[in-house]
């Protein structure tokens, strides 16, 4: 598992284009507790609901999202609403993203 320099965080990357039920699925196995979206193509809002939606109905709702990638502005509070805990948006100083995890306290 490659952690975040310098810290005892670790990920998993899982590679691109997955289908909603291979995020979900993925999630459940490796028995995470956060899923991280990267979005670049401008479809988080959609996609990101659909992961939710998903995680939610495989009873893995007590997994935390979070959504990074290119997110305008206004599509922040949307997400939020939705149940994505942190956004970080292209730009996001990687301080602060280490910041959020480093405090992070899983809700399962």
């Amino acid at each position: 598992m490659p952690y975040y320099i310098g810290t005892d965080i670790g990920g998993t990357f899982t590679g691109l284009r997955h289908s909603v039920q291979a995020i979900v699925n993925s999630a459940i196995r490796g028995n995470v507790d956060v899923v991280g979206l990267s979005i670049l193509s401008g479809a988080h809002v959609g996609l990101t609901r659909k992961v939710i939606e998903g995680l939610n109905a495989a009873n893995a709702g007590d997994k935390t999202a979070v959504a990074g990638g290119l997110i305008l502005k206004g599509d922040e509070e949307n997400l939020k609403e939705m149940g994505v805990k942190a956004v970080f948006a292209s730009g996001t100083p990687q301080e602060t993203i280490k910041e959020y995890f480093q405090n992070f306290q899983p809700t399962g």
